[in-house]
Order: C-alpha cells, then structure tokens, then sequence
C-alpha cells in the first residue's frame, strides 16, 4: 500500500500555527538554561498575531499550496523539538531514579562530571561550554538546533503574511465564553403527535409496539426524542402514562447484551425526572439483584432479569440512533426484540426509536407475522424557515440586549440560509459568531462588518464547510483534542478519563495555572467542547447499592465525526474490518484490528515518528507470535501503546526502547510474564495489563505513575503520584505492609484494601494515613479467612485507627470480626455495607453517626440484636441472614404482652402471612410503638430503633425466610 500523502487541509494542521509554538520554544529554552525571553517577545509582537491570519487568507487563494507547504514543515518542526524536549525529560528523570537506587541501597554517588567525560562535543557548538557542563550533552544539542529550526520556520509566517495581505490579529485562544439555555424551536407540533401516538392502547395480544423517528443526520432526531421524554416525565406527578422512562444509545456498535444490561440497570430507577434522581428514592431491587446485571453474560440470563425488572410495569423504551444494515445487526435486534416482546409488562408500554433509515425498525422478525409491529413512522423533515432562523439568531446573539438583536437579526438570517438547515451547524456557527461578537463588543470593533464577512460566506455543497469553518475559529489546545478523538470507532461510547489520559499523553493538556491538575485541566477542555457542540455529552444514572449515582459518557455526532475523519486524514488513521485504508507517511496516530498487522506491517514499520498504535480484537484470531516483532522494533516514539488480542511475548524484546511511552494497557491477551525493561519507562502515567503472570521487582521507580493494574507490587509507597489504585493487598511481607499507603495522598475515585487478617497493630493502621487521602470517595475494607466466632478486638482497634478518609461516600466491610463498631467515623457516608461481620451484636445510633446514610446493608451479621435508629433520609434497607433482627408490623401491634414474649408464636404468624407482600405500608414507623413492642417481645424496659419511610428487601424469597426464622427462633431459645 502506497504512503502517499493525502492532501493536506488548512484547518487540520491549522492548530500548529497558533501561541502553541511559543509555550513549546519556552519550555524547551528553559530546559537548556537559556533565558530567551527576549527572542520570544520579538515573535510575540511580530509573528503570532498574524498566523490565524495567513491560515484565514489562505482559502481560496493561488498561494494556498505553499502555506500547507509551510504549516507541513511547521508541524514537523514542532514534532522533532517535542520529542527532543521528551528525550531530554527522560533521561533527566533516568538518573533520578538511579540516584535514588544509589541511595537506598547505600552506594556512594558517581561523579557527574567524569561520568560524562567520554561526551563528544561538535566543533560547531563548542561555545556552549560557557553556559555550563551540561550544555555539552547531545541530547541538549540536539534540542537546541531544534528549537532554532521551528523559531525559523515559524518566522516565515511575517512573509507569508506580506505575500497574502493578511492583517495581524489578537489572539485570545484561552477566553472564556457561556451558551445560552437550551431551547426547541419547530418541533412542539411533532412531539405532540408522536406523544398521543405513544398514548395509544395497542390491541390485546400485540408485541409491543413501535415508533419511530426517522430522519437524515443531524436533522434533530435526538432532540425531538429527548423533548418528548421531559414531556412525558412532567405528567408523571399523575400517575399516568409511563413509568420508567428509559433511554439507550445503540450507533453502530450495537449489542443486544449490552442494550439488555443498560434496560435492566436504568429500569432500577424511580421514574424521576434524570435531573432529579441525585435526590429521588430509588427502587427497590429484587431477589435476584444479588447478581449485577453486569456479572450476567447469557442471553437467557439478561432476558430473565429484564423480564423481572419490568414486569407488571407500562414502560417507554427509547433507543437512540438504531442501524439495521448487516446480518450481524440484524441478528441482534431480532435477539432483543424477541426478548423485549417475551416480557410480561403492562399493555400500552411502547418503544420509540430514532434512525436515519426507513426500513431500520422494520428490519426484525419477532411478530407472528414476520415483522415487528411499527405502528407509526414520523418522517422528520427539515425545520421551516423562520424556525431555523430563530434556533440561529438564539445560540448567535443570545448574549444581546433586545435592541441589539433586532439590529442583527437581519443579517443573521442571511447567515442562517447558508447552513443547510443543520441544527448542529445552526448551534456551533452560532456560538462562533456569539464569541467573536461579544470580543469585538468589549474592544468597540465593528461587529457589524464581522457579520458582512461571514453573510458572505460561501457554504453550499459541502454539509460540513460551515463546521469546517467553526472549526478553524476554535481554540487550537481544543482543536488537537477534538481531532484526536477519531481514533475512535463511530458512534463509540467513551469516558472522561480515558480520553483525558489519551490527551495526556500526547501533550496536548497544558494548564495554565502550574498548581492545577493535569486531568482537572483536561475535563476543563473535554467541558468546553461539550458546551462548543463538538463532543456530546449523555448523563445516566447508575445504581450502586441503594443510590443513583451519575455516570456520564460522550459521544461525537455523526456530522462532527465525519468532521474528525477530514481534519485527520493526514494525521490519524482508523483500519477497521475489510476495508482497506491507505496509510499517509504523516501520520503520527494508527489504530488497527490485530489480524490486520501482518497485512500493513511493512507500511506501519515505516511510521518512524508514530506516538500512537491502537491493537484492536479482529475478525480472526492471531496464533502468530512474530507478527508484531518487526512493528514494536521500528516504533520508538510511541507515546501510547494500546494491544488487545495479541501474542505479546516479542513485545519484552523492544519495550525498554520505547522511552516516550505515557500508556502501556494490555488486554484480551495470553499470559505473559512482563519484562523488567518496563521499569524504564519513566515517563510511564498508565500501566493496566491483564493476564501478568509476573510483575517486574522495580516498577516502584516509575515515579510518575498515575494509574495501576494490577498492584501487586512491592514499596508502593514510593509512588507518590498515584491517583487510581483500585487494589491494596497487605501481606505478611517487606514492602507490602499497610503502611505503604501513607504517602499516597492523591489517591482519588475507589479504593480496595485487601487482607487486613494480615496487619499486626493499629499503629500499622494509623500509619497508612487515610484521613489524609482527601480525594477517595468509596472504600472497601476486607478480612479474610477469619473466623466468624472468634471475638477479634485488634480487628476493632484497627478499624477505629485508620480513620477513615474525611469526604468518604461509601464504606464496604466484609469478615470484619470486632464486636463493637468504632464512632469517630466519617459523618458524609451514602452507602454502608457490611458482610460476614459475624461478631457485631449492635450498632450506635445511626441517624447521628451517618445521618445521610440512604444505602444500607447488611449480609452475614449472624449475631446483630440490636439495630439502633436509623439513618432518617435512608431509602433502601437490604438485609440478608441476620436471624436475630426483628420488623414489627402493624398487626404485631394488636397481640397480648404474652403473644410478644412469645417469638416463636410471633415469627410464625408472621412467616406464613405478612413477609408474602413485604409492603412499605404494613411497616410500623411510630417511633414510641416500635420501642413499646420491642420492649414488651425481649421483656426488656426499652429499645430504640425508628424505620424511616424505605423499602426493606429481604434477599432470600419467602421459604428461605421461614427458615431464617427457624433459626432465629431456636437461637432464641438456646440463650
């Protein structure tokens, strides 16, 4: 395949023309120990100004070539002194650890200077001995011709400007700027339509019925959808209509399974508005949500549980952006629809989906007659006229007063006529426009011959030359991430920090307060692109325990990727199934199936300057075990290795050459045993390897590691920058004490300590430190291979020493073994969890220990008693063999003082009758008759447990109750 260079288009490189050059010429001339201040002030004031303006000029004109001549060597520049200034980062960070080495093992350091004696020095550069021994070291040579190379290609922009006419301008690439609220022009007529289609009653004995929005891309299909959703949600004060609600986005790579788990996840939550649901009561989960639905692999399986979570419910399925082209997608949608028809839910629940084709809710065969029941098609025409205009004039000069407005309008008609009726290009032109008129409002420019200029703009043809143009005017820190994210497959479902690691390590992330987290700074530019309309961002409600916590997940718009594929088409590369793709010498980023190597591996060897490879799972397996050897030994500047289903055992032959790599993450592979070499990956930020058979001994010299997995290393403590570390594992050895965790104070997100069985004293526990980890926000404390009777009170003096982490939301423990529960704890905890705590006979009032508690579990707690009051705001209750705690119902409330003495004769009623319904309503919340009753059951003077208004779940179905009871009642007696 040739590596023919594609034509190179003026947005796509534009980024390298911009203030990024001169924070790169800055950082490198620092390194060096070279005050260029003064140089860097000359391209300020000369040359900066006028380099979005050779781009602008550019268009169009006859010189266009050799500006993209001229930004091709500026991007080329600016890529050799990066990794110049990488190297020489690296190598500064090389004799850090060894010195460190040196240190703790008591060696005399070497010296520096003889060291390096054997350096030789160029005859062209001897005058850098003034500047001090280091200046002699290649390395910085070599960053230093570098750096004079961009300083002198990106001068040429004063005469590019000259031969263009083009007038400097000032930059303002980091300003802030706000939307506008959202609002629907045009579609109320639509949404009322389809809501009384949805209202409509099918026949007895209909699968459920189908409704569609169909429509080309980016004509409002979601948006429509989304509109009649909050809708509906504001009827559900009545009672009427649907309840749940529920929204799952299919794209391309759709999956029935996963649509299936997504059902049963958000079919979990309270029909609450989504916005709402941080506050909302969450509903109770059955029986056989002691399995999550993500540990459910067999479709059998996720059709039982679906089947379980809306039964007897009249639900609303909206499934987002359906494809149907292929058997494979067939396949699928024959799968859930299937499933989705054998559910045993109230008539009337309806399915709505959105498509850009007709015939794609059609193409199912789950109906008797051979086809899914679509009873209505909305064919989603373009907004009219006026109604455009007015969703433009809304996003361009929202930020106006009224009189200003109606000054601009007219032109902003004109504008509007140009964007092809695409809502999406309506909302990004017009918060282009909006900040560029409120930067000219603040310095008295003429913002009416700004809007002249863009009025005269020529858009047509092409639906993506108005984003094309938004494009250009975005920030160039944003358009480097933006374009990036096309590695992507279309329609992929991403996180937050996947992405912003991504980022990371390309350099891309600069901020500008040096205090300021890298990943805090990159969610500040995922957010911008969010609120710019290039990125999408979906929020969703997961359950975790007894609360509904907001996952958010991001996706690019059809439009916005087709956007991706041209402003990277010299640059990125994505190979996916048969198609064949050409791959541009250019490029810098390649992602492609494994079965694809060996085909492209000449191609791909000579992609000397790549810094990122993607090894995705392909259509077939690769039993090959040199297919990679030729690529991982050409690849050196890689910054980001990503393999999945690959044979990695020739990886450990080249991996210590890689010294640029930020992200090692290895999945879907055979076991491997990972090389020591990996420990000279100082730069490293991700390691995440599946299948490790081994892990190398000094992998605690990665200081700069950030994220881990797995984590069973020794003297982890020394890695100071860790911030995801979902696994601790206490050991009886050297370097794997508890106290490791002491210095690990960035620390953030999920923490699991294991084996606790394993620390010998609470000044262990009061070493680890956590009250100081201020960025966990769940933990997990786990004992193992106790015994449930043995009275353990070091377990107790270790869990009342590790005080626990000041902004903690949720607190798991399992095979605890203390008697007594600590009180100093942390008053913020959501959830609480205990498990296999076997010696606990009673807990302190909760309404003061966790008074926002809204989660609570108990399982295994074979002795609790006593379970004092309760958290007042607590929504879900799931109890699970814990013999010895008793419910009082409303008719316990009506037996004699000698019927309450009598707990045989109490849970035997109760067994056969009551806990049939376990019913909210049947439970007695007056504080004085619970206390009376409980009294009179123990003959005891008084207890004191209150039930705030929940559901209790009792985990174990009716016959397993009864035994429970059984059991309960034969301990009783044996007191």
């Amino acid at each position: 395949m040739s590596g023919v260079v594609e034509p190179i288009i003026l947005a796509a490189v534009g980024w390298v023309a911009s203030p990024l050059v001169a924070k790169l010429l800055n950082e490198g001339y620092l390194s060096l120990g070279i005050n260029a201040e003064k140089k860097l002030e000359k391209m300020r004031d000369t040359v900066l100004p006028v380099l979005k303006s050779v781009i602008e000029k550019a268009e169009g004109s006859p010189h266009r070539s050799e500006v993209e001549g001229w930004l091709q060597r500026l991007k080329d520049a600016y890529d050799g002194a990066e990794d110049a200034l990488d190297r020489l980062t690296y190598d500064r960070l090389r004799r850090k650890a060894k010195a460190a080495a040196r240190s703790s093992s008591g060696k005399r350091p070497t010296n520096p200077v003889r060291s390096s004696s054997s350096f030789h020095v160029p005859k062209r550069v001897k005058w850098v001995i003034k500047g001090g021994r280091d200046m002699l070291s290649p390395r910085k040579i070599k960053l230093k011709v570098r750096l004079k190379k961009l300083k002198k290609i990106a001068g040429k922009a004063k005469d590019l400007s000259t031969l263009l006419g083009a007038q400097p301008e000032t930059a303002d690439s980091r300003q802030t700027f706000s939307v506008p609220p959202p609002r629907v022009f045009g579609r109320d007529e639509d949404r009322d339509e389809i809501i009384r289609r949805l209202k409509i009653e099918p026949a007895a004995g209909v699968p459920i019925p189908i409704i569609a929005i169909v429509g080309r891309p980016g004509v409002g299909k979601t948006t429509l959808a989304q509109y009649v959703c909050k809708q509906l949600r504001s009827e559900l004060t009545d009672g009427q209509h649907f309840d749940p609600i529920m929204w799952v986005y299919a794209s391309r790579n759709f999956n029935a399974s996963k649509i299936m788990k997504d059902i049963i996840q958000q079919a979990s939550i309270a029909s609450k508005p989504q916005e709402d649901l941080g506050d909302a009561v969450v509903a109770v989960r059955s029986n056989l949500d002691a399995v999550a639905a993500g540990k459910l692999s067999s479709t059998e399986a996720l059709r039982l549980k679906m089947n379980e979570k809306l039964n007897g419910k009249k639900f609303l399925l909206v499934i987002d952006d359906v494809w149907c082209d292929g058997e494979d997608r067939k396949e699928n949608w024959d799968t859930l629809f299937r499933c989705l028809s054998e559910c045993c839910c109230l008539r009337g629940s309806k399915i709505l989906v959105t498509s850009q084709t007709n015939d794609a809710p059609r193409n199912s065969t789950v109906a008797p007659n051979g086809a899914v029941p679509v009873e209505y098609v909305r064919h989603l025409e373009d907004l009219a006229k006026n109604d455009f205009s007015d969703l433009f004039i809304h996003y361009a000069l929202w930020q106006f007063d009224s009189h200003l407005r109606e000054d601009f309008k007219e032109k902003c008609r004109t504008i509007a006529e140009k964007l092809n009726k695409d809502p999406t290009a309506a909302k990004m032109v017009g918060e282009t426009i909006a900040t560029k008129l409120a930067n000219l409002l603040r310095s008295q420019g003429n913002l009416h011959a700004y809007l002249e200029t863009i009025a005269d703009k020529d858009w047509s043809g092409d639906k993506t030359k108005a984003l094309m143009w938004s494009f250009r005017h975005l920030p160039a820190h944003l358009q480097r991430c933006f374009s990036y994210c096309r590695l992507y497959p279309r329609g992929y479902k991403f996180k937050a920090l996947e992405l912003v690691q991504l980022w990371m390590a390309q350099g891309f992330i600069k901020p500008g307060d040096p205090n300021e987290r890298v990943e805090d700074a990159g969610d500040g530019y995922l957010n911008d692109l969010v609120s710019r309309f290039y990125i999408q961002r979906h929020n969703r409600f997961r359950r975790s325990s007894g609360t509904g916590k907001l996952v958010c997940y991001y996706t690019l718009h059809e439009l916005l990727y087709d956007l991706a594929e041209k402003v990277t088409r010299s640059d990125c590369v994505r190979i996916e199934g048969n198609r064949r793709s050409q791959i541009p010498s250019t490029i810098r980023h390649l992602c492609i199936p494994a079965d694809k190597l060996n085909e492209e591996e000449e191609e791909i060897c000579k992609l000397k300057k790549l810094r990122t490879l993607i090894v995705t799972k392909g259509e077939n397996v690769v039993s090959d075990k040199n297919v990679a050897t030729g690529i991982f030994k050409s690849l050196k500047k890689l910054r980001v290795l990503l393999v999945s289903g690959l044979n990695l055992e020739n990886l450990t032959k080249f991996i210590s050459e890689m010294k640029h790599l930020r992200i090692l993450q290895v999945s879907g592979a055979g076991e491997f045993v990972l090389p020591e070499s990996v420990s000279t990956l100082y730069q490293l930020h991700v390691l995440e390897v599946e299948n490790a058979s081994s892990l190398p001994a000094r992998l605690n010299d990665l200081v700069g590691l950030r994220y881990l997995r797995p984590s069973g290393i020794a003297e982890i403590g020394k890695l100071t920058s860790l911030q995801g570390l979902e696994n601790f594992q206490v050991r009886n050895e050297k370097g794997y004490e508890l106290e490791q965790l002491k210095n690990l104070n960035e620390l953030r997100g999920r923490l699991r300590i294991d084996n606790l069985e394993n620390v010998e004293s609470k000044e262990s526990a009061i070493a680890a430190d956590l009250k100081e980890k201020k960025h966990l926000d769940s933990l997990q404390l786990v004992w193992h291979d106790g015994e449930d009777n043995v009275n353990s009170t070091l377990d107790a003096e270790i869990l009342e020493s590790l005080q626990l982490p000041p902004n903690l939301t949720s607190l798991h423990l399992d095979g605890y073994r203390g008697p007594s529960w600590p009180e100093n704890q942390t008053s913020n905890i959501q959830e609480l969890a205990l498990r296999r705590c076997g010696m606990l006979e009673e807990l302190p009032p909760m309404d003061q220990l966790y008074p926002y508690c809204r989660s609570l579990e108990l399982w295994h707690i074979t002795r609790l008693e006593a379970l004092h009051t309760l958290p007042p705001r607590l929504q879900e209750f799931t109890i699970f063999r814990a013999p010895f705690l008793t419910f009082v119902t409303n008719e316990d409330l009506q037996l004699s003082q000698d019927d309450k003495r009598c707990i045989r004769e109490v849970m035997r009623n109760r067994t056969q009758e009551w806990f049939q319904h376990q019913r909210k309503e049947d439970l007695v919340h007056n504080e004085r008759e619970m206390r009376n009753f409980i009294a009179g059951m123990n003959g005891r003077e008084h207890s004191n447990i209150v039930l705030p208004p929940m559901r209790i779940l009792l985990l174990c179905g009716r016959d397993g109750w009864r035994r429970m009871s059984k059991n309960r009642i034969n301990l009783q007696q044996t007191k």
